[in-house]
């Protein structure tokens, strides 16, 4: 029963925990199944330890089901390169006559209190995982979605916002306002670059995304000023505990 709750854990601690039971016959596929839980749901907020945990779990089991789904969880890994991929999304949202671009929806008031976020599921098939499909996710047309994810800092720090959007966008860091685009299109990567300064700590990232007609899709990424890997953010999709 201890195994199966903790497999529904996103914490790295739990994989400590889980691996010391891997080599107990007593318990071993239950351990197993359960860090495979645990690998998955690290995936999207820190992929490089997922993708650890995933070889450790790859080369200790006997089972060759766990062994192909922890060789799938590396393979995902290998795709997501340097984007964020631990998000939770939130809407369609919409209004009779109002342009979705301009009005706020319950997402961006502070005191909302109807608003409902759920984990934004990454794609296990194609070569662009990182690009987000909220048509898929959330559903609609000429609708806005917003995502929401957290960045953590050691220190304070110049960075760059590189994203790309179908359609509209606007970016608000640790509630500002630092970027805004009404305009239509496919998802570019890299179309829009923000400078941005990281707090020491946790910093709140919200996207506005809205949509016309046809796909709607978004990918994210922070970078270093130059375009370079940023190295060191911790990211989650849940807001921290303060």
């Amino acid at each position: 029963m201890v195994l199966a709750c903790l497999a529904k854990s996103p914490d790295r601690g739990a994989i400590e925990i889980v691996e010391s039971l891997l080599a107990d016959n007593n318990v071993r596929a239950e351990a197993e199944l359960s860090m495979l839980g645990i690998i998955r749901n690290m995936t999207g907020p820190v992929p490089d330890e997922a993708k650890t945990a995933a070889q450790t779990l790859r080369a200790k089991s006997k089972n060759e089901t766990i062994k192909k789904e922890a060789a799938a969880v590396i393979r995902l890994v290998d795709k997501f390169e340097d984007y964020i991929m631990a998000w939770q999304v939130s809407g369609p949202y919409s209004k009779p006559f109002a342009d979705t671009f301009e009005t706020a929806f319950g997402p961006e008031e502070a005191d909302a209190d109807d608003v409902s976020w759920k984990t934004l599921a990454i794609r296990k098939t194609g070569n662009r995982p990182w690009m987000f499909d909220l048509r898929a996710a959330i559903g609609g047309q000429r609708k806005a979605g917003y995502a929401r994810t957290w960045v953590h800092c050691d220190a304070e720090q110049a960075a760059r916002l590189d994203f790309g959007t179908d359609d509209g966008n606007k970016v608000w860091l640790n509630g500002k306002l630092v970027h805004a685009n009404g305009a239509g299109g496919p998802a570019v990567p890299g179309e829009h670059k923000v400078p941005v300064i990281l707090q020491k700590g946790w910093n709140a990232l919200l996207l506005k995304v809205t949509q016309d007609t046809g796909t709607w899709q978004f990918c994210f990424a922070i970078r270093e000023p130059d375009g370079g890997k940023l190295e060191g953010l911790g990211i989650r999709a849940s807001e921290p505990i303060k």
